[in-house]
């Protein structure tokens, strides 16, 4: 490995130390963690609901089309 990508992964580790540093160990940092990650939380339950609304939605679409097929 020659002298130049050495230099540029340990600037790499160090920014992204430093980045980690600030989002675990800093007050601020850990109110922007704590937004970030329920940021994250609320759009996943999100599409938790819309796929189970969906999927519902479907299931009565088929039950309704199995019952109007069988003859009475």
């Amino acid at each position: 490995m020659d002298n130049k990508k050495i230099l540029t992964l340990s600037l790499a580790g160090t920014a992204v130390g430093v980045a980690l540093w600030f989002l675990l160990k800093t007050k601020s940092g850990q109110g922007i963690t704590r937004d970030i990650v329920g940021s994250i939380g609320t759009k996943i339950n999100n599409g938790i609901d819309d796929f189970s609304g969906h999927f519902g939605e479907m299931i009565n679409y088929l039950k309704t089309k199995a019952n109007n097929s069988i003859p009475v």
